[in-house]
């Protein structure tokens, strides 16, 4: 065949791969709202020899060192001692063909025995076990919440909820679980080796002929789990992620969903993924079944074998009946030597599949972390100072490019302008939420890249537009900011945020739950509930972005009381729309074309800046 010829016919393979791969594609979409892509690519980039993530958890384990050798032991000595069961039910069957019944009852005996002591064994492995498991579960969700803690903020902005969600919650269990399952089906493996070794002990042909069926079984299960099982599990986990968001954002969405009346649509949305998710299920379950199926028939077929080659074995004397129905009597202890073997494999998919996930967290893969430096400092004076800053979001124009500005310490700052020009986004980078791809921003002189986090968010605290309250007691809420405060201290910050009174006002007080996302909240006393929180943080720059704008004008001139109190002794740093919550401030940044086009206080912007002026009367009117 010439090389065009070869080309030509490889090309043309290509294609073939290529068109059942987009129907396959369709298919899925159509079936299951995933692409095989979707899944294919992860499975691709995680495909390397072996179960690299899988070991790369089993260091949760180092500190239960002592508890997995005592589970090996105990499940070791556990199937040794089994051995005695096949041993007492052969003696009992060829003593009871003899008429020997006086020694019928010793292997009675024997047997009762090692049944109680096999049970008090396996009693303390599974509850050795299961202490082990759930300790381990325990660590590796603390440690999946820490690292979502250290993750950039830019991935919670593309992330869904219940991808995260499922990894902390279920994913551990699911880790866990299959680590308890290998240790419980190795050990069903050395128990039912026994029972093995007592076939081949009888007849070594009896013993070869089981091998082979128990192989039959293990082939046609590790075929499965190899081309089918990880693609699908793949993609139930997307499914149910897709889902658990969907739940989610039901919960926190409830009061839209009724004022948008979108409830049909919404439950349209979340019946379809559901559906999805069902379809995923049962097709696995589908797959599943027919190749238990096959399997099921070809052993049938292979034990009617096995009775027969059994039968001529004790016609010609080879093999004593007790001996024969022994062996008949366990045989489907010996096949789940290779049926748990297969399922070894099995958990080991399920174990990889679940530390992946995890692991996308802990790792800086795909979900990156935050970097800070090492400079320590404890106590600023409060400066803040940007140089030739420019930002912009993923694919997107630049909000500013070399923004310049210092606040000194001590000072209050209002920035101003139409929506869009980057005033928010000025507070995020201030805190490191966000990492700067050009120019510098100084904390005391410190460039924020050099310090470390406790440097930047002790000293910083922010009160946004939309604060986020915790499912918790106002008390809760409060007591984040400062562990250690008093109830004075509690009731003096509410005071000056002016929702003490409210809070006095219901029954429970400061140990009132005000649900998830603050839901029993208005939107004023979130906010003041938050500044609330600041104050008592007691940090040395406080940043305001919005952070008055649910309030009514009386509540908001009593706020302002509170900031002003607080000037000269803090730098403060206010974003608003409304310019009469800036009004009082040392300086005035005004925001024009993503770029600060004036600076000064109230009365000099005024007369002498018409962008300013512009917004006030706008305001005004």
């Amino acid at each position: 065949m010439s090389k065009e010829k070869r080309e030509q016919k490889k090309q043309l393979k290509l294609k073939k791969k290529q068109s059942k791969l987009e129907k396959k594609n369709k298919i899925w979409k159509e079936n299951y709202g995933v692409s095989y892509n979707e899944v294919k690519d992860k499975i691709s980039k995680k495909k390397q020899k072996g179960f690299p993530k899988f070991k790369k958890l089993l260091g949760f384990y180092k500190e239960s060192k002592g508890g997995m050798i005592l589970l090996i032991l105990l499940g070791i000595v556990g199937g040794v001692i089994s051995l005695a069961f096949p041993l007492a039910v052969q003696n009992i069957i060829d003593n009871l063909t003899l008429g020997n019944y006086g020694i019928i009852i010793w292997f009675a005996l024997i047997y009762f025995g090692t049944n109680i002591l096999t049970r008090s064994i396996f009693w303390l492995f599974y509850l050795t076990s299961s202490k082990i498991m759930n300790k381990v579960s325990h660590n590796i969700r603390v440690k999946l919440a820490d690292s979502v803690c250290g993750t950039k903020t830019s991935k919670f902005d593309t992330s869904s909820s219940g991808n995260i969600i499922n990894r902390i919650s279920n994913d551990p269990s699911n880790f866990t679980g299959c680590i308890e399952q290998i240790i419980d089906y190795s050990v069903d493996v050395i128990m039912n080796l026994m029972f093995l070794v007592y076939a081949i002990y009888v007849n070594v042909w009896l013993g070869s002929l089981m091998i082979c069926i128990g192989l039959y079984s293990f082939i046609i299960n590790t075929f499965f789990i190899k081309k089918y099982y990880k693609p699908i599990a793949k993609r139930a986990n997307i499914l149910s992620d897709k889902n658990t968001s969907e739940y989610g954002e039901l919960s926190r969405g409830i009061k839209d969903v009724r004022y948008l009346n979108i409830k049909s649509n919404f439950l349209s949305r979340i019946t379809q993924t559901s559906l999805f998710r069902f379809k995923s299920n049962y097709n696995l379950t589908k797959i599943g079944q027919i190749f238990s199926s096959t399997r099921s028939y070809g052993m049938s077929i292979l034990e009617v074998g096995f009775i027969v080659f059994g039968i001529y074995l004790v016609q010609a004397n080879i093999v004593s009946i007790g001996a024969f129905v022994v062996v008949l009597m366990y045989r489907f202890n010996i096949y789940q030597v290779f049926n748990n073997a297969s399922s070894v494999f099995e958990k080991l998919q399920q174990g990889e599949i679940a530390a992946e996930r995890m692991c996308e967290i802990l790792e800086n893969d795909e979900y990156p972390k935050e970097v800070f430096g090492t400079n320590e400092v404890e106590n600023i004076t409060g400066k803040i100072e940007f140089k030739d800053v420019t930002y912009a979001y993923k694919d997107s124009e630049p909000l500013f490019e070399n923004l310049n500005f210092v606040v000194r310490p001590n000072e209050c700052v209002g920035i101003v302008g139409k929506s869009g020009q980057g005033k928010s986004t000025i507070i995020s980078l201030i805190t490191k939420l966000y990492d700067l791809k050009n120019g510098q921003i100084l904390l005391d002189d410190n460039d924020i890249t050099t310090l470390t986090e406790k440097s930047i968010r002790s000293n910083i605290s922010t009160v946004p537009q939309a604060p986020y309250i915790f499912n918790q007691s106002i008390k809760e809420n409060l007591l984040l900011a400062k562990p250690d405060a008093t109830q004075e201290e509690l009731e003096n910050v509410c005071q000056k945020a002016f929702i003490h009174d409210f809070i006095i006002s219901k029954p429970e007080k400061y140990d009132t739950i005000v649900g998830e996302g603050g839901i029993t909240l208005s939107g004023g006393q979130k906010q003041r509930l938050a500044i609330a929180r600041v104050l008592l943080k007691n940090s040395k720059v406080i940043l305001l972005d919005e952070a008055t704008s649910a309030l009514d004008n009386e509540s908001q001139e009593k706020i302002k009381k509170t900031i002003n109190a607080m000037k000269k002794e803090k730098t403060i740093i206010i974003v608003a729309h409304r310019l009469t919550t800036v009004k009082d401030c040392d300086r005035i940044f005004v925001m024009e074309g993503n770029k600060i086009v004036a600076d000064g206080t109230h009365k000099m912007l005024i007369k002498n800046c018409e962008a300013y002026k512009n917004l006030y009367q706008n305001e005004e009117e």
